[in-house]
């Protein structure tokens, strides 16, 4: 026969456990079978994600070649060397997210917020940012060559050096709130 007090600790325990176990199937089941895979692989080539939290999520060197983000939070999230190469961003919030060697060659970032993002030596080449805020970014290295920059805002922003060859300008706030509207 059981004492009270191991009785009471075992029940205890066993409360625990279980609520633990309870804790742990509920937040894996409100991820999408995408981010999960995602989160076990790092590789998603083509995925959709739709309404996500990723946010402070390590996802270095991840593979999301052509994947689709539609209301999606990254923010603070660790994308560094990820393929983003023909990724599509609608309603992104980037914010503080580090993207330094990350490709978005030819990537489309539409009312998105990249403010206060890390971009050292990341690629955007023949990518279209659209409405997108970039405040207070940090640029080092970074190649902007035949990009469309369209109703973005760069101020704030620290731009070490970039490479923009060919890159089209409209209505884009540069680091000192002057309005460039060249190729409009």
């Amino acid at each position: 026969m059981c004492s009270p007090q191991i009785f009471f600790k075992s029940f205890v325990l066993s409360i625990l456990v279980n609520t633990f176990s309870l804790i742990t199937i509920s937040s894996a089941s409100e991820y999408s079978a995408d981010v999960k895979k995602l989160r076990d692989t790092r590789s998603c080539v083509g995925c959709i994600f739709q309404n996500e939290n990723l946010s402070g999520l390590n996802l270095f060197g991840a593979n999301l070649k052509g994947a689709k983000f539609s209301n999606v939070n990254l923010m603070g999230t660790r994308l560094s060397d990820a393929n983003l190469i023909n990724t599509t961003f609608e309603n992104t919030n980037f914010q503080d997210a580090i993207l330094n060697r990350s490709d978005f060659s030819g990537a489309t970032i539409r009312n998105s917020n990249l403010s206060g993002t890390v971009l050292i030596e990341t690629i955007f080449s023949r990518a279209v940012l659209e409405n997108v805020e970039l405040r207070n970014a940090t640029f080092r290295n970074t190649n902007l060559t035949e990009t469309i920059l369209k109703t973005v805002n760069l101020s704030g922003s620290s731009i070490e050096s970039w490479t923009d060859n060919n890159a089209k300008y409209c209505n884009v706030i540069d680091p000192s709130n002057v309005n460039i509207g060249k190729d409009c």
